[in-house]
């Protein structure tokens, strides 16, 4: 039972708002602030698989709070607000409430993963001379198919995610009109947001001898109509190698890989002390 579901039984204005793979997200008492509540479940292959680990919500907020802490201090905009202030709440922070794009922002600095499916003669090693953006939609009942976006046609191409760019792996091809909920008028503010978080966060880290390879992001509305980062950005949302070896994995790679419970969460404690260290929130610095 996560923290707020028992709250239930003594705060009747406590309501849940969504429920996705690792997290929940209330409602405040004010209006446009809601909170976030990491949960302990890992997932991978789009929730195909599972496992739950005692205090990895804990670790997971934390991360989040750091980072977004950071992007701030960075000048990048993102809906966090401050750490949840009730005693005992330690998997939660406070976030401006947002409308979500239905889309995934993935940026990569090199090629890997599913990259490496769609564009498989690119070789892994080899850092991108500026760092690519990909979109995926979130759409459990299409596999979140990768968008292929024509301004000239005025039209998105959905495709599979898992194959390289042919009429196989088409989905479909729709006009903007069809496409609206996907809320392509904003993904201009949305990219240079999320390109200039991607490359703050890879030069942080680099301090530290860790190579930050890609990562997603996801974006909303504020109720002043401003596009920011928003969700949670933790060891689920990216692939962040030790001394850049990807067989050394300070992400979700561990669970896929099979690994311990206990050495999962030994990586998010090593994961937040990194972060703490090289992401300090004082810094004033710009990342980019």
């Amino acid at each position: 039972m996560g923290v707020f579901e028992e709250a239930l039984k003594n705060a009747a204005e406590v309501v849940l708002l969504q429920e996705g793979k690792t997290k929940r997200v209330w409602q405040d008492l004010n209006p446009n602030v809601v909170t976030i509540e990491n949960t302990d479940r890992l997932t991978a292959y789009n929730g195909r698989e599972e496992i739950y680990i005692n205090q990895k919500g804990c670790y997971a907020n934390d991360i989040s709070k750091v980072c977004f802490s950071y992007l701030s201090a960075q000048g990048i905009p993102n809906h966090y607000v401050s750490p949840y202030l009730h005693l005992g709440y330690d998997r939660c922070f406070s976030a401006r409430k947002l409308d979500m794009l239905p889309v995934e922002f993935v940026v990569r600095h090199q090629p890997y993963g599913s990259y490496l499916t769609r564009y498989p003669g690119e070789d892994y090693r080899k850092v991108f001379d500026r760092p690519v953006i990909e979109f995926f939609e979130k759409n459990d009942a299409l596999g979140d198919p990768w968008l292929i976006v024509n301004r000239e046609k005025e039209t998105v191409s959905r495709y599979l995610p898992d194959r390289p760019r042919s009429k196989d792996s088409l989905i479909d091809e729709r006009s903007f009109r069809e496409l609206g909920h996907l809320m392509l008028h904003r993904w201009s503010e949305a990219t240079p947001i999320v390109f200039d978080a991607a490359v703050a966060l890879r030069k942080a880290w680099a301090r530290g001898n860790t190579s930050l390879v890609d990562i997603k992001f996801e974006c909303g509305v504020t109720s002043k109509n401003i596009v920011v980062i928003g969700d949670t950005i933790d060891a689920d949302c990216w692939r962040l190698w030790r001394g850049g070896d990807p067989s050394d994995p300070l992400d979700r790679q561990l669970f896929k890989d099979k690994r311990d419970p206990q050495e999962i969460l030994s990586s998010y404690a090593f994961i937040l002390e990194q972060t703490v260290r090289w992401l300090s929130s004082s810094s004033g610095s710009t990342g980019n």
